[in-house]
């Protein structure tokens, strides 16, 4: 697996003035194996030939915490996955994100987390998530499994909702997002 060099980006303009987070930090880059056919960040970079999302492109976690601890300050509110799935499939192996999770809450940084996988509700990911620097959106996009499946690779809308009552039960400030939303 390549490397994801590009992992940290602030924006600005019109996208940086209407978001509270304009800062984001992808663990993967240049692929997402949701492979979702309405992605944005697929539309943007596949016509340059730079997605691949059998192999999406993996940050290396030892920059990233050079740079939690060199660019951000406790207080802080960041966006992990602006770009690509930050809980796509290759996460359970390579836990890139799981590793971020862990250094952003030693520098008390705020992470907003947006993301269509039931993954964030496991129970790894539970232990370490901090209720106060955790905000987590998950999308849904339609309200039936097989539907979904004929425009998406991420978990199904049953399994994300699942994800949402648990998060939710679990005292997360988590939020249902309709992003797309497919009639």
């Amino acid at each position: 697996m390549a490397e994801f060099k590009s992992f940290f980006k602030t924006v600005g303009g019109n996208e940086g003035n209407k978001c509270h987070y304009p800062t984001r930090l992808d663990t993967y880059g240049c692929g997402c194996q949701h492979d979702c056919k309405y992605c944005y960040a697929k539309s943007l970079l596949e016509f340059r030939n730079l997605w691949n999302n059998r192999q999406p492109s993996i940050a290396d976690i030892d920059k990233i915490k050079r740079l939690i601890n060199r660019r951000l300050r406790s207080g802080d509110i960041i966006r992990l996955g602006g770009m690509t799935d930050c809980f796509q499939p290759l996460e359970k192996k390579e836990r890139v994100t799981y590793e971020t999770i862990k250094a952003l809450n030693d520098k008390r940084v705020g992470y907003l987390i947006v993301t269509k996988s039931a993954l964030i509700a496991d129970d790894d990911y539970i232990s370490i998530l901090d209720k106060e620097l955790a905000h987590i959106q998950v999308s849904v996009t339609c309200t039936d499994d097989a539907f979904s499946r004929q425009y998406e690779s991420a978990s199904v809308p049953s399994q994300r909702i699942a994800a949402i009552e648990r998060l939710q039960k679990e005292g997360f400030d988590v939020s249902l997002r309709l992003s797309p939303f497919v009639p």
